[in-house]
């Protein structure tokens, strides 16, 4: 029997479909349809490893965006909020995600790169690969959330070091959080975050339909009822 390591949600009325759920279908299709091939897996590895070595250089360069003397003098600042503990706050977390990030990725090239999925007779078992998936996909699920965490607390420890370089008095830093916050939510919230997250789970949405409409979607597979006894 084919292995199935597509999630399914049975009720008496049908089956719940994930792919038609706005944002689920994303992570879904990620990390819990079908198993990729290791090419993909190795592609996504390089792109956690472009990105979480260019947070490291920027998190490095922000700890240190402020001499011993300065430091003396912007920590208290009467701004109305505690705005260098915000910054010492902000970057040593980013600092820590970006690092725990790291070290996970350093494991997983270490060890995708030795793994062999090859059986007795040297030949590639689909199989071996897809239960592999089924447990190491939760290292990738950490991967993209440390990933996303470091990132989020990068940009949030620069904004707060802009304050303190650029804000003299309390009024100075309602003003710089006022546009901070329009840049946080118009900008990367709304268009960077969000907009592209329903424009690929629409595509999703699209995907399925489109596919249904022909009797090709990918929900079609059959599955061996409870009650079946196992081919020989």
């Amino acid at each position: 029997l084919e292995l199935q390591y597509r999630l399914r949600w049975r009720f008496e009325g049908g089956m719940f479909d994930p792919y038609k759920v706005p944002i689920l279908n994303i992570f879904y299709d990620l990390f819990f349809d079908d198993a990729p091939t290791m090419d993909q897996v190795t592609s996504v590895m390089n792109v956690f490893g472009l990105l979480n070595g260019l947070n490291l250089s920027s998190a490095f360069a922000l700890l240190n965006v402020f001499q011993h003397q300065d430091v003396q003098e912007i920590r208290f600042k009467d701004l109305g909020e505690p705005v260098y503990e915000n910054y010492e706050r902000t970057t040593m977390c980013a600092l820590a995600f970006v690092c725990t990030a790291l070290i996970q990725l350093i494991a997983l090239f270490l060890f995708t790169g030795t793994i062999s999925f090859e059986d007795a007779k040297g030949n590639y078992s689909k199989v071996g690969f897809a239960a592999w998936w089924r447990y190491n996909r939760w290292s990738f699920v950490l991967q993209l959330l440390f990933t996303g965490l470091g990132t989020a607390y990068l940009i949030l420890g620069a904004q707060w070091a802009y304050v303190l370089q650029h804000a003299q008095d309390e009024p100075d830093c309602q003003r710089i959080r006022v546009m901070i916050n329009v840049a946080n939510f118009a900008g990367i919230l709304l268009f960077g975050f969000l907009v592209p997250v329903f424009t690929l789970s629409g595509g999703l949405i699209a995907r399925e339909n489109a596919m249904a409409s022909d009797g090709s979607s990918r929900n079609l597979i059959p599955m061996e009822d409870e009650d079946d006894s196992p081919s020989e």
